[in-house]
């Protein structure tokens, strides 16, 4: 996903999605590239790590929905699915996206200590 789309879904302000994402980048959670006909956008993809993660947190996240069917009844889960479908399409369509060429970042270098 791009940068910007992210830091716009995630409600997270650019400069602060900046730090969180180099962090991230550091533990080897995402992965970063330019899209080659366009360099000031980055797109943002999950790394092995983080697809690992979420297999291993697959089974909690079903019985929480479980849980949440058994709570408040299927029929009324679904008519919330529903609603949040309607809310979701209501949102600015994206336009087709062209597919990216990835190009590298290479790694910030560490700023010398000031003498």
């Amino acid at each position: 996903m791009e940068a910007g789309k992210l830091a716009e879904v995630t409600s997270i302000l650019g400069p602060s999605l900046s730090g969180v994402l180099d962090r991230m980048e550091r533990d080897g959670l995402v992965q970063r590239f330019r899209i080659s006909t366009d360099q000031r956008k980055v797109i943002v993809e999950m790394a092995e790590k983080s697809r690992e993660i979420v297999v291993s947190m697959q089974e909690l996240v079903d019985r929480q929905y479980r849980d949440l069917e058994e709570q408040v009844g299927q029929e009324t889960l679904m008519s919330l699915y529903n609603a949040l479908d309607v809310l979701v399409a209501l949102s600015d369509p994206s336009t087709e996206e062209e597919q990216p060429v990835r190009v590298q970042i290479p790694p910030k270098r560490k700023r010398r200590a000031e003498v």
